[in-house]
């Protein structure tokens, strides 16, 4: 196949155009990748990328040696787009698998937790989703008097935030 494209002097726009399809396939993948199994899937693009070295070194046609090249360094920054996406999530661009809300949680260090955490979101429009969580803190409870806390009393982050000037959603926290 090389023969043929350095012939008629294609290789290079093949290899433009095969480039080009990998980094757009790799981006819908990243976000399905991500909604379904969160950050755990980052290993699979390592792998993959790792195989793909291999490939790459082992493949004597340069044509397919450069995919598998492309392919193995695409796989390698998805790595990092996996942590974006999950960022990209955190602030509404795009939706977030209700079966791993926990693994959304600011300060969750584990996803495979045992601990359970009931959570409801408030979509507003043109806003990022607000995540309520039920209070579970006796501190938070006595710490914040109740003439400022937010109309929604298990609330913890408008809780958190009204200590004086009301709710940052411009209510005045009575």
């Amino acid at each position: 196949m090389t023969s043929i494209l350095s012939h008629y002097h294609l290789l290079g726009l093949a290899l433009g155009l095969c480039t080009f399809l990998i980094i757009g396939i790799f981006h819908p993948i990243t976000i399905k990748c991500e909604y379904h199994f969160g950050h755990r899937c980052r290993w699979w693009f390592l792998l993959l990328g790792i195989a793909a070295v291999g490939g790459s070194i082992w493949v004597s046609d340069p044509f397919w040696s450069s995919l598998l090249g492309v392919l193995a360094f695409s796989s390698f920054w998805t790595i990092g787009e996996i942590k974006e996406q999950r960022q990209r999530v955190l602030r509404g661009w795009f939706p977030m698998n209700p079966r791993r809300r926990t693994d959304y949680l600011p300060d969750h260090p584990d996803p495979k937790s045992p601990k359970k955490t009931k959570i409801t979101y408030t979509p507003q429009h043109n806003a990022p989703t607000k995540i309520h969580l039920p209070q579970q803190n006796t501190k938070t409870e006595t710490a914040i008097p109740s003439s400022t806390r937010c109309p929604d009393k298990d609330c913890i982050i408008h809780s958190a935030l009204s200590l004086s000037t009301g709710c940052p959603d411009g209510t005045s926290g009575n």
